[in-house]
């Protein structure tokens, strides 16, 4: 189902070249009062509409960034890209998506991030435009003990944190609104050769929180199969990186609740560990509600220093992904290759404030106005 990956995270291999395959690179910040910002740039992203077709993963490039403040997201756009302007190679720290110049560079244990953003705003004529900088130490993990997971066959689902706990700083512009942020990051890549429905993962759960100097990082995996072992990764990550793996951490769920596609999640975890400094994991603010997919802002307590802290945590269940009813509610979320896209856009891309206008405008138009450079 679903390995921890141990080779360099610029290097996918036939993940980048195999019908159904994907590989993607995320990046997050989230600063001390909750605030954040997500970035992940992809190739054949299981999420974008028509997956289930099996696309060469090169032929689909995309890039999404989301920024969130006071609980509710006040910038998004996904940006499904032709693929001739995308110049990447495997293996190169330099990826060039046009809409997006990102540097992922290691060295002397340190990993560093630096992405220069230039996106259209469909429907109005500024971009957002910024940067984003991430540095720290590179993830260092330490195996303890035996760990609770499954045999990781061909083609996989290769999970490789990059760095946790990293310093993170974001100024991003489009038009007269402003976003600075500075706290802490997380950094990661995610690759298969084999499609995500296909890999007999039923659900999963993966978040990330700080607390105090050190940041606690979980993926929990459950399978299709009945009576197959569930995948539970859980550690610790210190300022200089090392990680220390949880050998069999026990996970409680509470809170069950379910969305309006009809999606089970909870608004709690209990994530425990053998020295008994239990950690609760609680929901804040779910940012992002679909019928496969849920982002959340979540805070956290450890029950033996008292420490909390602030992070981002996902949930995903596989075989919901692009079922044929669903296309067009995501198309309507995605910026399409060539200006292919939804009549219903603007109500979901760029900031939040404004949107009425820009779908105006996006359907007097013939094109994207932001296309248009001065």
């Amino acid at each position: 189902m679903i390995a921890l990956g141990t080779r360099d995270p610029r290097e996918v291999g036939s993940s980048l070249t195999t019908p159904g395959g994907f590989a993607w690179w995320y990046c997050d910040l989230v600063d001390a009062a909750g605030d954040g910002l997500v970035l992940h740039w992809s190739f054949g992203l299981p999420f974008l509409p028509g997956a289930r077709a099996r696309p060469e993963p090169r032929e689909r490039p995309a890039l999404s960034v989301a920024v969130y403040r006071g609980g509710r997201t006040s910038y998004y756009a996904l940006c499904e890209l032709p693929p001739a302007t995308v110049r990447w190679r495997d293996g190169s720290p330099s990826f060039d998506f046009g809409v997006a110049h990102l540097g992922l560079t290691f060295g002397a244990g340190e990993a560093r991030l630096h992405a220069v953003l230039d996106l259209p705003v469909v429907g109005a004529r500024e971009r957002l435009r910024g940067s984003l900088d991430v540095v720290g130490a590179r993830l260092r993990l330490t195996r303890n003990g035996g760990v609770a997971t499954a045999t990781a066959a061909e083609g996989a689902h290769t999970w490789t944190p990059i760095g946790a706990g990293l310093a993170g700083r974001a100024s991003l512009r489009c038009g007269g609104e402003a976003v600075e942020l500075r706290g802490r990051a997380y950094l990661d890549a995610n690759a298969s050769a084999r499609p995500l429905d296909a890999l007999g993962i039923r659900a999963w759960q993966w978040g990330r929180l700080s607390l105090g100097a050190r940041e606690l990082v979980y993926y929990l995996v459950a399978p299709d199969e009945p009576g197959a072992a569930v995948v539970r990764y859980l550690f610790e990550v210190g300022p200089d990186g090392r990680a220390r793996l949880e050998p069999e951490p026990l996970v409680g769920r509470f809170g069950p609740r379910r969305n309006l596609f009809g999606l089970g999640w909870h608004e709690e975890l209990r994530l425990g560990r053998a020295e008994g400094r239990d950690v609760r994991v609680r929901v804040r603010h779910v940012v992002d509600d679909g019928p496969f997919y849920q982002r959340y802002l979540v805070e956290g307590t450890c029950d033996a220093t008292g420490e909390r802290g602030r992070g981002m945590a996902e949930h995903v269940v596989p075989a919901r992904v692009d079922r044929p009813w669903q296309r067009p509610l995501v198309a309507m979320r995605r910026q399409g290759p060539a200006g292919r896209d939804s009549a219903w856009l603007p109500l979901f891309d760029g900031p939040a404030r404004g949107r009425l206008g820009r779908l105006v405008r996006h359907w007097l138009g013939p094109r994207r106005a932001s296309e248009v450079r001065p």
